[in-house]
């Protein structure tokens, strides 16, 4: 999945980040904080609507794979090792 991810987002990642760096060299640390964030949330909506796409792809419905994310979040060790991925 993380190929998929990654593959998608290259293009506009490249992007944000030229318009990250001018506001670094601008000192404009506000404008590069925010945009910081929204690069970050927009990749994860992005990672999520591909884990949606893999899952109806294999007939996994929806509550099932929310359920084993819960399930498999709780054990801190997988969460340790699922955050690592990201």
């Amino acid at each position: 999945m993380q190929k998929y991810l990654t593959k998608f987002c290259k293009d506009e990642l490249t992007k944000r980040a030229l318009v990250r760096r001018e506001f670094c060299k601008n000192e404009d640390h506000a404008k590069w904080n925010s945009l910081v964030m929204d690069t970050t949330n927009w990749e994860n909506q992005v990672e999520s609507r591909i884990q949606e796409i893999l899952y109806e792809a294999i007939g996994v419905k929806k509550e099932v794979q929310e359920k084993s994310l819960k399930l498999y979040m709780m054990e801190p060790n997988k969460r340790a090792t699922y955050e690592e991925q990201i």
